[in-house]
């Protein structure tokens, strides 16, 4: 008689997922430390710095974060983004962290155009899995996205957002990018009134 395979159980799963994000986190842990050297609460403090570097990074995080959450989608759709070890959480805080310190100094133009909106378009994308569970991570990917945008805005910024949003299929992905555009452009109607 033939044995059959046993699933793994969801702490199994869990540890698993972790362990398979650990190499990145371990980059993302390094970005932050260069970028924020005096461990400043990023739940609260925007970067001492942020330029173009920082952003290849990002985006390279984002993507290789995005291919793992991807490779583990059947997981993701039904347990919290939480359970990649915390790295998306981490990485929202970072992304969030540059755009608040970009939008403070005005140096959008020394970002690559192509690295901000590929990262956009990550963050976009990752919604349909901080989405799935209510929580705070939900949370982190709007900020992240919403201060991204407003740091980058334009219309062609929207635009990719705009379409980028039609290819999603799930409701509360949708309402996050959405609130997150409201949010930018009501943050650059008020900045334009001065």
């Amino acid at each position: 008689m033939e044995k059959k395979k046993r699933r793994p159980k969801y702490k199994e799963l869990r540890e698993q997922i972790e362990e398979d994000f650990e190499e990145i986190h371990s980059k993302l842990r390094y970005n932050e430390k260069l970028y924020n050297p005096h461990k400043l609460n990023l739940h609260f403090d925007d970067l001492p710095r942020a330029d173009a570097e920082l952003y290849r990074e990002l985006l390279v995080l984002s993507r290789e974060g995005l291919k793992k959450v991807k490779h583990h989608g059947e997981y993701f759709t039904s347990h919290p983004l939480y359970d990649d070890g915390m790295f998306w959480y981490d990485l929202f805080l970072l992304i969030n962290s540059a755009a608040l310190r970009i939008i403070r100094d005005g140096n959008q133009t020394e970002i690559p155009r192509e690295i901000a909106m590929g990262l956009i378009e990550n963050l976009i994308e990752i919604t349909t899995y901080s989405t799935v569970h209510l929580g705070d991570i939900k949370e982190r990917n709007y900020e992240a996205l919403g201060n991204t945008l407003i740091a980058f805005y334009s219309k062609e910024t929207l635009e990719l957002v705009n379409k980028r949003m039609r290819a999603i299929s799930s409701k509360r992905a949708k309402e996050l990018i959405n609130r997150s555009i409201k949010s930018a452009e009501e943050f650059v109607k008020k900045e334009s009134r001065g």
